[in-house]
């Protein structure tokens, strides 16, 4: 009687665990994309499973709202520059992610609502600009590359911006921290595949002002934003 006792009891844990195993919602990963008038970021981000706080990592391009975008007709094949630029910028953001459920999606024609927190350190990074500048000579006029001095170049005389790979080892990094909260609609043609749009408000701040402008007024240390985030999400 004992033996059969143990049996059932054995027989009854296993189902149980079972069951809970179908219902477990699995760790989902994702990639996203933001876009918000500071510029656009790139993230990844992972659930883990039967959990509602996860982890991502996302970084992008930083600009300032006040570039104006040049072409000097003046020049031969001149190309764009932005006046007053003299740095780009770019940052990393590692940190963890919260959700909050208001409608779960449970099967491909569900729409999952939820309300979406992070709170992440933002590393900024900020190197020099460099430009081609006209300069005349005896036989073939030449286009120099040099970092951009506004102070000192004339702006008459500049044939283009070069890409932002130059000088990219000449940066400095500024330390921060930020966070977001969003509203996020969920859907998908699968169960476990999905696909989310989030509108939301974010803050970053750092430790100093970055140094994109000429003009140190219209540099920021403190960098809140309206976004708009697209994300795909795949169970793993």
């Amino acid at each position: 009687m004992a033996r059969l006792l143990v049996f059932h009891f054995l027989c009854g844990w296993l189902a149980i665990q079972s069951a809970r195993a179908q219902v477990q919602e699995p760790s989902q990963g994702g990639v996203s994309f933001s876009l918000r008038q500071y510029g656009w970021d790139l993230g990844l981000s992972y659930q883990p499973a039967a959990r509602t706080t996860g982890w991502q990592f996302s970084g992008g391009l930083v600009r300032n709202p006040r570039e104006v975008l040049l072409v000097n007709e003046r020049l031969p094949g001149s190309k764009p520059f932005r006046l007053g630029k003299v740095n780009h910028g770019m940052w990393l953001k590692p940190g963890v992610v919260r959700h909050f459920e208001w409608g779960e999606r449970r099967s491909r024609s569900d729409l999952g609502i939820a309300f979406v927190a992070d709170a992440h350190a933002t590393l900024a990074y900020a190197w020099p600009v460099y430009v081609y500048m006209y300069r005349p000579a005896p036989l073939f006029d030449v286009y120099e590359l040099k970092p951009y001095e506004p102070e000192i170049d004339d702006s008459y005389m500049i044939g283009g911006m070069a890409s932002p790979r130059v000088g990219l080892s000449q940066g400095a990094w500024i330390p921060g921290l930020g966070g977001s909260l969003a509203l996020r609609a969920e859907w998908g043609n699968y169960r476990n595949t999905s696909n989310s749009i989030s509108i939301g408000a974010s803050i970053d701040a750092l430790t100093r002002r970055m140094p994109l402008m000429q003009n140190p007024t219209h540099n920021r240390a403190i960098f809140p934003a309206i976004f708009v985030n697209f994300a795909f999400a795949l169970d793993v």
